[in-house]
């Protein structure tokens, strides 16, 4: 479904934010890329999703390369990205900003969408008229991952949904994402905490200084040696 080939992304003149970066999501699959910060995982996600430009490679989604595409038109084809620290309208209420992930929408199909996503997350339909910055860090990130599935995307990119949250929230909210892929949506994830990414994942890539250092099966990265010492403890 995706496939990226070759990516590199350069900041200013001298700074490389993704070097020679190639990897794949297949249909379904849960794929995560794990790393520390300020590896290059969110540039990555962003180059995807059309928001920073390409120096160099290729991104395609379901055979037709992304090159040049405005990221509006990157998310009309099912591309929904939810970024890292959530950034939902915090001046609106969680309904407004469900509202405008499927902005444009006729109502018969926005209240469809929003009845989807009040099932995978009831608590939204209970602070529908609460404005968004009053909710918790936990429920902020069910309304981010909310808001993205109102437009019905083939593909998830995620980013960080852990940071900044307690254990206990962590859990649920990667018992959503599991579920949700259950449903047969496409996820690719980036992550800090290996242990729970690699969990639910059935690939992994580790991304380090901006190019990929290990690749494999998820199983196989939780046993490798490497992984576990550098981000496992």
């Amino acid at each position: 479904m995706l496939e990226c080939r070759s990516l590199s992304v350069v900041y200013g003149k001298k700074i490389s934010a993704l070097k020679d970066v190639s990897l794949k999501v297949d249909q379904g699959e849960i794929v995560t890329v794990i790393g520390a910060n300020g590896s290059g995982k969110t540039t990555l996600l962003k180059a995807i999703s059309g928001v920073f430009r390409l120096d160099e490679g290729e991104v395609s989604f379901e055979g037709g390369a992304l090159s040049g595409v405005p990221m509006h038109k990157i998310a009309r084809l099912g591309i929904a990205h939810v970024p890292e620290g959530r950034r939902i309208f915090s001046r609106l209420t969680v309904l407004e900003n469900l509202e405008l992930g499927a902005y444009g929408q006729k109502k018969a199909i926005l209240d469809k969408r929003l009845e989807e996503a009040y099932r995978i997350f009831p608590l939204l339909k209970e602070r529908a008229s609460q404005l968004g910055g009053t909710l918790s860090g936990g429920e902020q990130q069910m309304l981010a991952i909310a808001r993205a599935l109102m437009a019905e995307p083939k593909l998830l990119l995620l980013d960080e949904p852990s940071m900044g949250l307690a254990p206990v929230i962590v859990e649920k909210i990667y018992s959503t994402i599991k579920n949700i892929s259950r449903q047969g949506l496409t996820i690719l994830l980036v992550e800090q905490n290996a242990q729970i990414s690699l969990s639910i994942a059935k690939r992994g890539y580790v991304l380090e200084n901006g190019q990929i250092a290990l690749s494999g099966l998820s199983g196989e990265l939780l046993n490798n040696p490497l992984v576990q010492e550098a981000y496992l403890g």
